[in-house]
């Protein structure tokens, strides 16, 4: 495996050294991103509508450690963004920086999915 590829959104360095390019086990973390990490932008969005402010902080904690496993470090540092803004009072970028989110985190799961397919 290829820890980073040209135009990557994503890099499976740490992962593939860290597991000993173990393909089988780093496609059980890659499918396990997946299954819940779609949802989970989901929910934040719906939190954060709501005003739901200690849930988005700590679902965007949760997501911004899931992309940031598979070295997605602009989603990371963006769901990092969210939380702080949580932490400091301030969620007036609530919405931007979802929004900024969303289409990177389809790119994430495009590349994750090819990387399963391959």
């Amino acid at each position: 495996m290829n820890g980073e590829i040209k135009n990557s959104v994503i890099d499976l360095s740490y992962l593939e050294a860290a597991f000993d390019n173990n393909v089988m086990l780093l496609n059980t973390i890659l499918q396990s991103f997946l299954d819940d990490t779609p949802n989970g932008l989901i929910e934040l969005e719906a939190l954060g509508n709501a005003k739901k402010w200690n849930e988005v902080k700590s679902t965007a904690h949760k997501l911004k450690t899931s992309f940031n496993t598979i070295g997605s470090k602009k989603a990371g540092s963006l769901l990092q963004s969210i939380e702080s803004g949580v932490t400091s009072g301030d969620v007036s970028d609530f919405s931007n920086l979802i929004e900024e989110v969303k289409p990177l985190a389809v790119l994430v799961f495009k590349e994750v999915e090819s990387r399963l397919n391959a």
